[in-house]
């Protein structure tokens, strides 16, 4: 590590590295979501399981509204930052092609490359 050079090359295979690891995490991403929202709908599942999984959708939720809040261009960004968050929630239309029922978390969801092995329960 006392040779610039040697140290250069560590940090750009731990860059490669940790991509590599984030790009895998963001593919399992779709089936991680199936997953959760099939948990907070199972009747079966105990309530706190259940409690448990939707605060983490809304948790989920609300991190990415602030991440199109912090990509969105300046006007835009001021005018959702002058919302309450009441008005944005009610206001909020989901994305084409979100789950919104049990139904359709339960079917298969076109072009999203996932299969039922992709869902770990």
């Amino acid at each position: 590590m006392k040779k610039p050079e040697f140290e250069a090359a560590c940090r750009e295979a731990r860059r490669t590295v940790f991509s590599h690891a984030i790009g895998r995490l963001q593919d399992a991403a779709g089936a991680a979501a199936t997953t959760l929202l099939k948990i907070m709908l199972d009747t079966n599942a105990p309530p706190a399981t259940r409690l448990r999984a939707a605060e983490i959708v809304l948790d989920q939720a609300t991190k990415a509204g602030e991440m199109a809040m912090f990509e969105a261009t300046p006007d835009v960004a001021r005018k959702l930052r002058n919302r309450s968050a009441e008005i944005t929630w009610l206001s909020a239309t989901p994305l084409p092609g979100t789950a919104t029922t049990p139904s359709q978390i339960e079917a298969p969801q076109p072009n999203r490359g996932e299969t039922d092995e992709d869902v770990v329960e």
